[in-house]
């Protein structure tokens, strides 16, 4: 993966120092939040990929860019089918281990969205 990373331009305008201090916090409670939580680290990974999908597709056609996010989005579901399979098998094998009996029941997960620009939210 590229990483690029943007450096002050030398120009007349310093940066608003409130504002560096604000995406600092912001960057953090991502990291820190993708961490212990792989639901949300793919739900950020999934908004990342969306939005380079749209950044770098400017220039195709409205029909092309739309059948892109289609498939996108059909890779989002597979990962996450294949993601909730997987979690089910290790719980069941966890508790089948234990001597508990199994939960199938489904977990409410949470669903993590693009709060602003400035941070992300999880419900």
């Amino acid at each position: 993966m590229a990483r690029e990373i943007v450096q002050p331009d030398g120009g007349d305008t310093a940066p608003d120092p409130s504002r560096e201090v604000e995406f600092a916090l912001m960057l953090s409670r991502v990291i820190d939040s993708v961490e212990n939580n792989p639901e949300f680290l793919r739900a950020t990974v999934y908004e990342l990929a969306r939005h380079k999908l749209k950044e770098e597709f400017t220039s195709e056609s409205f029909g092309d860019v739309r059948n892109l996010s289609k498939s996108l989005e059909t890779a989002i579901a597979g990962v996450e089918a294949f993601s909730k399979k997987k979690r089910w098998r290790v719980a069941v094998g966890s508790k089948s281990r234990s001597g508990e009996g199994a939960d199938i029941s489904p977990s409410i997960e949470p669903t993590c969205r693009v709060r602003s620009r400035v941070g992300f939210s999880c419900v």
